[in-house]
């Protein structure tokens, strides 16, 4: 944050989730995505942010207006606003047109919020309770990104959190928003259970999606999310013949820039299939390097940048349709085990924060109908 005025005034604005935690009966209901729109929402303090159409790469690209600075730390970059008109225009969730009676809306339109490497949010216990606040990171990323903004595993993990859940057995509240890492998710722990999608198990909104360097969440799927009606044999489930325009899965995350495709895996696929070598083409003039933030996006969309990830999993489905097996291997589809009835007393005490860790969330005012 900019100053410790305007922490002050954030921190006023904190009401506990409206939801409450689901219970051995109830969970049925309870959908993750639910949470996962709701955090997007508050990030941008917009009510309509997740009831907008998908994020179109192809037509809207990557966000505009910002540097690309080295992080500290690991290998990764932090984006630093160079033009705060074009970000404002180009970050198509926030609307600036009622600056002046929100203190959050006036931060976010003076320093537009993206993807950020290493983003978690940061944290404060408070009379007995979590308190999150998704504005603000920790001191190394903020001296350089001075805008808000969380990773791909920073927004799942705090989705989990915020509906009640643990991403790890036992976690407290804190650890629980904050400590799984993209690759992490692809070793289910007693949470999560793998969804089996290479025998035929369809695939669900809430579900995960998660590989070395990525992991988004199943926020709507069709009836043919693969686009497999007209593959009649096994012997066409090839990444030649499957078309990824037919595919109809959106997945919410937090998307970071789009990396020019080296690996050999990656290579492969796009000189295999014409379809996905012409969207690969197509995206390139769109791409900054800078991402998105957290958004709702076609699955197409990131096909762009993990083209044998994606191509794996319709590959796999595809050959589950006619009864044959085939392992996953890059990307590991899990769903967490208090979405489904029947889940034991011991997963519900594990993987379920108890009430006297419910998490808040700084920002979460806003009155959505």
């Amino acid at each position: 944050m900019k100053s410790n005025r305007l922490k002050s005034k954030l921190f006023f604005l904190v009401l506990v989730l409206g939801w409450a935690l689901p219970s051995m009966a109830d969970t049925s209901i309870f959908k993750p995505v639910t949470s996962a729109r709701r955090l997007m929402d508050v990030m941008y303090q917009n009510c309509q942010a997740s009831q907008l159409p998908p994020y179109d790469l192809f037509k809207d690209g990557e966000i505009r207006g910002y540097d690309l600075f080295p992080t500290p730390f690991d290998n990764g970059s932090v984006s630093h606003i160079a033009d705060l008109s074009e970000a404002r225009k180009t970050q198509r969730y926030l609307n600036c047109t009622g600056t002046g009676e929100n203190s959050i809306i006036d931060y976010l339109c003076e320093a537009p919020p993206t993807y950020i490497y290493d983003g978690k949010g940061s944290f404060e216990h408070r009379n007995g309770k979590v308190l999150i606040n998704p504005f603000e990171n920790k001191k190394a990323i903020e001296d350089i990104a001075q805008h808000a903004g969380i990773d791909c595993s920073g927004f799942i993990n705090l989705t989990f959190a915020l509906a009640g859940w643990r991403t790890y057995p036992n976690d407290s509240a804190e650890q629980s928003t904050a400590q799984m890492s993209a690759a992490s998710f692809m070793k289910p722990n007693a949470c999560f259970r793998t969804v089996q999608v290479d025998a035929g198990e369809p695939l669900h909104p809430g579900d995960i999606l998660a590989w070395s360097t990525h992991i988004a969440m199943v926020d709507s799927i069709g009836m043919d999310p693969f686009g497999l009606k007209n593959i009649n044999s096994p012997e066409e489930c090839t990444v030649a013949k499957i078309n990824p325009d037919r595919f109809d899965i959106v997945l919410i995350h937090s998307r970071g820039g789009v990396d020019r495709i080296t690996k050999t895996d990656d290579l492969e696929v796009v000189e295999t299939n014409p379809r996905v070598k012409s969207m690969v083409e197509q995206a390139k003039p769109k791409l900054t390097g800078v991402g998105i933030g957290i958004a709702r996006e076609r699955i197409q969309d990131i096909l762009v940048s993990h083209p044998a990830v994606i191509m794996e999993l319709a590959v796999s489905a595809c050959l589950a349709k006619f009864g044959v097996h085939k392992k996953l291997f890059q990307i590991s589809p899990i769903r967490h085990v208090l979405t489904e009835p029947g889940f034991s007393q011991l997963q519900l005490d594990e993987c379920r924060l108890p009430k006297e860790e419910s998490v808040e969330l700084i920002g979460d005012d806003l009155i959505c109908r």
